[in-house]
């Protein structure tokens, strides 16, 4: 679900539909929520 919503903002950007300023906070935290979501799964997968 996060990357989705990530890409949507991209094509937001580029249509030149949204600022990249205004977005750019809800990227940074899209961002964060990915890395954390992969960080857990190679967790949950070693400890198998």
């Amino acid at each position: 679900m996060i990357e989705p919503a990530r890409d949507w903002m991209e094509i937001l950007i580029e249509a030149g539909i949204a600022e990249p300023k205004k977005l750019e906070s809800l990227m940074n935290e899209a961002n964060e929520l990915l890395a954390i979501t992969v960080a857990s799964i190679k967790t949950a997968r070693k400890t198998k």
